[in-house]
């Protein structure tokens, strides 16, 4: 990510999937970690979009009800 320092869970499934010496790939399970990690921080940013929305929404509808007063 440049100019952004990668968020914790991806940098995690990241080093989950690397191969462990020159030689051995990941297992199954650290493939099930990372893709689970992945899922989840996915999950996460679409929450986080979403409530920064509805907090930009709750503001707007302030500022509409003070301006009516």
């Amino acid at each position: 990510m440049p100019d952004k320092q990668q968020p914790e869970a991806l940098r995690l499934a990241d080093e989950l999937e690397e191969p462990l010496y020159d030689f051995l790939e990941p297992t199954t399970l650290e493939a099930a970690a990372a893709s689970e990690l992945r899922r989840q921080h996915g999950e996460l940013e679409t929450l986080r979009t979403g409530y920064a929305a509805a907090r930009l929404e709750i503001e707007s509808l302030k500022a509409q009800l003070h301006a009516a007063k």
